[in-house]
This record gives C-alpha cells, sequence and structure tokens, in this order.
C-alpha cells in the first residue's frame, strides 16, 4: 500500500470522540476479497497501537481500519448480514429485496459523514443514526431513567429499549440518537445509497 504523504491534511472525525487527530492520505489499493478499489481516501491516526474510540471496544479481533460512508455510498448496495457475519458489497448490480421477508424500507440520509434514517423516540421525530459497530440497542445525549418506551423507524417499532448514554460509550454528534447492532442485527440491513434507501428485512439467505 503507498501512502502520498505529498496531499495528507489533518483531519479528526466526528462519529466517536476521539482527541487524536489523524491524516487523510491517498492508497493506491484497497481490496476486500475479490473486490479492489483503486485510490482510496483514508484516515490514519497519529498514534500507534489500537485505534482507540474508532474501534468502538472490539478487542478479540481488534480492527486495523474502518470503512466509512464515503466508501459506502458509491456502492449499489452494501448489506450487512449479521447472522452470518458476512457483508456483501455490489459495485453495479441494484437490490430487489425479497418480499416475504422485507420489513421496513427506510430513507437513507447523511449526517455529518454517518449514515442515518427518519425515527421517531417516544413520540418526537428525529434523525436517527443507523450504528452498525455500536454494541447497544439505541445511544442517547440524555437517555431515560427507565427503558424508551417507544422507539420506531418506519414501520419497525420497538418498545421498552434499553438506552445508554452517547457520551459514556464515547461517541460524537451527541444531538442525534442512535440505533445500534442490538437492534439492527435482528434483521437482514441492505444500505442503497444511490437509491437513498435502506431496506430491512427478516434473516433469510444473501444474495
Amino acid at each position: 500500500t503507498t501512502l502520498n504523504w505529498n496531499t495528507a491534511q489533518v483531519v479528526t472525525v466526528t462519529g466517536v470522540n476521539d482527541n487524536i487527530p489523524g491524516y487523510a492520505c491517498v492508497l493506491s489499493k484497497l481490496r476486500l476479497d475479490q473486490l479492489h478499489i483503486e485510490n482510496v481516501l483514508f484516515y490514519f491516526r497519529a498514534a500507534t497501537g489500537p485505534l482507540g474510540p474508532l474501534a468502538r471496544g472490539e478487542n478479540h479481533p481488534a480492527p486495523d481500519a474502518i470503512l466509512g460512508c464515503d466508501l459506502i455510498k458509491p456502492f449499489a448496495f452494501v448489506q450487512i448480514y449479521y447472522p452470518n457475519h458476512k457483508t456483501v458489497f455490489s459495485a453495479t448490480f441494484e437490490y430487489a429485496p425479497e418480499e416475504g421477508n422485507l420489513v421496513a424500507v427506510l430513507p437513507l440520509k447523511e449526517v455529518e459523514g454517518v449514515f442515518a434514517t427518519e425515527g421517531i423516540v417516544d413520540d418526537r421525530k428525529s434523525t436517527v443514526i443507523l450504528d452498525s459497530a455500536g454494541e447497544f440497542q439505541i445511544a442517547m445525549d440524555t437517555p431515560p431513567t427507565n427503558k424508551l418506551t417507544q422507539f420506531s423507524v418506519g414501520d419497525l417499532v420497538f418498545r421498552n429499549v434499553s438506552v445508554e448514554a452517547s457520551k459514556d460509550l464515547g461517541l460524537g454528534l451527541l444531538k442525534h440518537p442512535r440505533i445500534g447492532r442490538q437492534l439492527l442485527s435482528r434483521f437482514k440491513v441492505t444500505l442503497a445509497p444511490k437509491k437513498k434507501l435502506v431496506y430491512m428485512e427478516k434473516p433469510g439467505s444473501t444474495k
């Protein structure tokens, strides 16, 4: 992998609370199995060792890199299939959900470099961050004392949801609630950036 230091720029991340700055650099190639991506913009943290807050508590094994929203946006779809620990990337073929398994179709939005959708938190409309790596059900800036009575995104309604404080989890963008993988992992989640849609399906076969 080649780093082009002549074009390096100092940057900071917004999705998590990380005080260590880093550099935005160009990688000549990123390979994901048989998928080759040329000239990828990567953020290199100005520290040695683990990725800190960026790793989101994953230490076994610790991740070497995080794939962000900007990398995913050019794809026709990216599917996260939690039960099989599998992710599918499609550069050209559009995704057609299985009608019998389709639970909800959500609008796909972007908030300061992260994917989000529209939701309702205890009768209040909110922009909800889709946190595929978040080890929680819901995270909020000021969580209720008890469980959240109701949380919904599209036709999906969750009741009596456990909520954690975003700041305690080292998260950024505190004004936006997040739905984490403890809820997302109940579904096959397919992001279709070009259509600006998210498909939520009951677990079934991958495509």
